[in-house]
């Protein structure tokens, strides 16, 4: 069954949202997402610690959303603060995006704080909203969500439920344009050695 992954290149200077229901596959599909060779190899390990997730077995017992790290060659694993440090990113970026809420509770920005006031007014406004946006909505507690946009809990409940419908469509439709990009690559590439065969036995006769 496919899961929801996130990842980051070496120096976090790039994040990406993928779905894959193997290490393998999230790999391929991170790599491409990556912009990284397909035939380069890379390790991966959990961006929160640098754990080196190898094989997957392991990788099973990963949860959605769990966020991983791509590295290359001699890159090594940094703590965010190490990375923040070396001016890729700033920690509060880095808070803002991967620990915002923690239990999904922090504090909103002000471009969601004003989404969520549209969202009072106009429910459908859910579709204006980015996929780290739904995700930090759907795991905020219901009561919190609640007191954000002054309504009951009940209409918190029906907010959430469109947020995740949504995010599950995201998810859905990247993963099948990732299957879309590596069926076309696989058709140019049966294309380019059906070409050369041509040429080789052109050139023979």
């Amino acid at each position: 069954m496919s899961r929801p992954f996130k990842i980051w290149n070496a120096d976090r200077t790039l994040r990406k949202s993928v779905v894959a229901n193997s290490l393998q596959q999230m790999i391929q599909f991170g790599k491409s997402k990556l912009d990284i060779m397909p035939n380069l190899p890379v390790k991966v390990v959990l961006e929160c610690d640098g754990t080196e997730v190898e094989d997957e077995e392991y990788f099973a017992f990963m949860p959605s959303d769990t966020v991983f790290q791509f590295l290359q060659g001699t890159d090594k694993w940094k703590p965010p603060q190490a990375t923040a440090v070396s001016g890729h990113t700033s920690q509060m970026d880095y808070d803002e995006v991967d620990c915002a809420g923690g239990d999904g509770d922090g504090g909103l920005s002000p471009r969601l704080t004003h989404l969520l006031q549209k969202i009072q007014k106009d429910l459908t406004s859910v579709i204006l909203l980015s996929a780290d946006d739904l995700e930090i909505i759907s795991k905020m507690s219901c009561n919190k969500l609640a007191a954000h946009l002054e309504e009951s809990e009940l209409f918190a409940e029906q907010v959430q439920m469109a947020c995740s419908n949504r995010l599950e469509n995201i998810y859905q439709t990247q993963d099948a344009m990732d299957m879309l990009r590596i069926y076309h690559a696989s058709q140019q590439n049966s294309l380019l050695v059906e070409d050369s065969k041509k040429k080789r036995k052109s050139e023979q006769t």
